[in-house]
């Protein structure tokens, strides 16, 4: 899904990226509970959860198994 939102928004694979997901319920939990692993497979320096109320209007947002995942994504300078 990040990677999928990465090529989306014209990101190279190696590019580092600041990460915000905005989600509830299970959905925050998980990425909560697995948010290092994700972090290191998606090569972001900053990966933050926040709740899907907060997410701005430009977020992309996607579809997780009946739940909706708001995304922002960020190319960070090395």
């Amino acid at each position: 899904m990040l990677n999928d939102q990465r090529k989306a928004a014209g990101l190279e694979i190696a590019d580092r990226i600041a990460v915000q997901v905005f989600a509830s319920g299970r959905v925050e939990a998980a990425v909560h509970a697995h948010r290092d692993w994700i972090a290191r497979e998606v090569l972001a320096v900053a990966f933050v959860v926040l709740p899907l109320a907060d997410a701005p209007n430009d977020a992309a947002r996607v579809d997780l198994d009946g739940d909706e995942v708001a995304i922002v994504l960020e190319r960070v300078e090395r």
